[in-house]
C-alpha cells in the first residue's frame, strides 16, 4: 500500500483536537467548556501520522503530541521513544515533562503506554478514581506546573474504573478507602438523572468535577491557565478499544 502523508495546519489541527475549546470559563473556578469529543480514528498502518505543526502554542503541541501517540497505539504502530541509555542519562540532572497526567492507580491505564511515550515525557499522578480530592494530589500538579513548566495538566477517567463503581454501590467502607470512595460520591450525585449507563456517566462526570476541584483549590494552577502557560483538559480511555477521548 503506497504511503500517504497528512499534515495538519494549526486550525485543522484545533478543529481536530478541540483544543480551541479548552478552558473557555476560568474565572470562579467552572468547569470546563468543550465542544462534543473530537473523534481520533486509527488510521491504516501504512500511512504517515501527523507531524507536529510548528505554529503551536506550547499547551496545544503537547497535547498533540499525546493524541499522536495514542494514535500510534491504537493503530499498532508505537515508536516507543525515549527509553534507550541515552535518554537515561540526558534526563538523569533535569526533567522537563510535557504534561502532567491525574489518572487512576488502575493497572490497565499506563500512561506511557496508551499514550506511546518514554522517560522524562510525563508527569504522572495516579490515585484510584483519579479523584482530586485531596492535598498532596493537587500539590503534586502544582509542583508539575510551576516548578517544572509543564504546559498541560490531563485528568485521565477511564472505561469501568472499580472506584466509581464503589462510589455507585450502596453501603460505606472503612478507613481510608472509604475517604476516597465518599470524595468520588458527589460525581455519581450530578450524573443520577442524566440518561444512558449509570457507570459511564459517574466516570465522566467524575473527570469534569476533578477539572474543577483543581481549579478551585489551586490559585497557581488557576493563574498559570489564565495566562496560557498551561492548559487543562479531561479525557476518557476505553479498555476496549485504548482509545482516548477528549471530553
Amino acid at each position: 500500500m503506497k504511503q500517504q502523508n497528512i499534515s495538519l495546519s494549526r486550525r485543522e489541527f484545533l478543529n481536530l483536537s478541540g483544543a480551541a475549546a479548552a478552558l473557555a470559563c476560568l474565572i470562579g473556578c467552572e468547569a470546563v467548556a468543550s465542544t462534543p469529543p473530537p473523534t481520533f480514528t486509527p488510521v491504516p498502518e501504512a500511512a504517515v501520522l501527523p507531524t507536529l505543526p510548528k505554529d503551536l502554542t506550547p499547551p496545544q503541541a503537547a497535547l498533540f503530541q499525546l493524541m499522536i501517540g495514542n494514535l500510534r497505539y491504537i493503530s499498532r504502530t508505537p515508536k516507543h521513544p525515549h527509553q534507550d541509555e541515552q535518554r537515561r542519562r540526558d534526563i538523569a540532572a533535569k526533567q522537563a515533562p510535557i504534561a502532567a497526567i491525574l489518572c487512576c492507580s488502575d493497572s490497565r491505564v499506563p500512561p506511557e503506554i496508551i499514550f506511546d511515550q518514554g522517560l522524562g515525557d510525563l508527569f504522572v499522578v495516579r490515585v484510584a478514581g483519579n479523584a482530586a480530592a485531596f492535598s498532596d494530589v493537587i500539590a503534586s500538579l502544582e509542583y508539575a506546573v510551576e516548578h517544572l513548566h509543564t504546559p498541560l495538566v490531563l485528568v485521565l477517567g477511564h472505561q469501568k474504573c472499580g472506584a466509581v463503581t464503589a462510589a455507585l454501590e450502596e453501603g460505606e467502607l472503612e478507613g481510608n478507602l472509604g475517604k476516597l470512595i465518599a470524595a468520588l460520591k458527589p460525581a455519581v450525585e450530578f450524573s443520577a438523572q442524566q440518561p444512558g449507563d449509570r457507570l459511564e456517566n459517574a466516570i465522566r462526570a467524575n473527570i469534569q468535577l476533578s477539572i474543577k476541584k483543581i481549579l478551585k483549590y489551586s490559585p497557581l494552577i488557576q493563574n498559570a491557565v489564565q495566562h496560557g502557560e498551561t492548559e487543562l483538559h479531561g479525557a476518557y480511555y476505553s479498555l476496549e478499544s485504548g482509545k482516548v477521548e477528549l471530553t
